[in-house]
C-alpha cells in the first residue's frame, strides 16, 4: 500500500484494487436515487490489529489476540440525500481513500485498530463526516484469518526455529456489517 508516495510498512493492499460500481433508480415524476460502491477490496496489515475483552458466552472459542494479521475484503455501498453538485469520481477516491487511511493509518506509524467492527465503523464516520451530500453508508468486512504454523511438526532441524509463518484460512470466520445513517430529527 502507497500512500504520499511512500510505501506502508505493514498493511498491504491486493491488486487490482476494488470494483467500482453505481446504481441509478429513477421512477417516473421523481429525482433520482443514485448510490455507489465498491467491492472486493482486499487489504491486509500484519500488526497494530488486536481482539480482546470481547463478550463471551459458554460456546465461544475464539481466544484473545494482542497482536494479529487483520485481513479482509472489503465491500461498501453508500447513497447519495442530496445530487447537488456531486463529483462522483472525486467522491469515489475520497470514499476508497477514507477506507484506507482508517484501515492503515500513515505509512511510517500506522494506526492501531482493537477491531473490525471499530474500524468499520470508524471509516463510515469519517465518509460521513466529509461528505455532506452521502446519507448513509454500509460495509461488510469478512475476516479472513491467518494462523501460526508451527514448522515443528515436520522434525526438520531447519525449520525448528522458524517463526512467523502464517497459514490463511480458506473461508472468512466472521462477516462484520454495518450501516451508518445520518440522524434525521424531526424538527416537531
Amino acid at each position: 500500500m502507497t500512500k504520499e508516495g511512500s510505501q506502508h510498512r505493514h498493511a498491504f493492499i491486493s491488486s487490482p484494487k476494488c470494483t467500482r460500481y453505481a446504481e441509478v433508480f429513477q421512477k417516473r415524476n421523481r429525482d433520482p436515487e443514485v448510490a455507489a460502491g465498491l467491492s472486493g477490496l482486499r487489504v491486509l496489515k500484519t500488526t497494530q490489529s488486536s481482539f480482546v475483552d470481547f463478550h463471551r458466552c459458554p460456546n465461544t472459542t475464539l481466544p484473545d489476540a494482542e497482536d494479529r494479521i487483520l485481513s479482509t475484503v472489503i465491500s461498501a455501498e453508500w447513497k447519495y440525500s442530496d445530487l447537488t453538485g456531486v463529483d462522483y469520481c472525486a467522491t469515489w477516491e475520497l470514499v476508497q481513500d477514507a477506507i484506507l487511511d482508517t484501515f492503515a493509518g500513515p505509512p511510517v506509524t500506522g494506526i492501531a485498530s482493537p477491531s473490525v467492527q471499530l474500524t468499520l465503523y470508524d471509516s463510515e464516520r469519517l465518509v460521513l463526516g466529509k461528505v455532506k451530500q452521502i446519507s448513509e453508508m454500509k460495509m461488510s468486512l469478512p475476516n479472513v484469518h491467518y494462523f501460526e504454523f508451527d514448522m515443528g511438526r515436520f522434525h526438520n532441524p531447519a525449520l525448528q526455529n522458524t517463526k512467523n509463518v502464517f497459514l490463511p484460512t480458506d473461508k472468512p470466520s466472521g462477516i462484520i456489517q454495518a450501516t451508518l445513517r445520518r440522524n434525521q430529527l424531526s424538527k416537531l
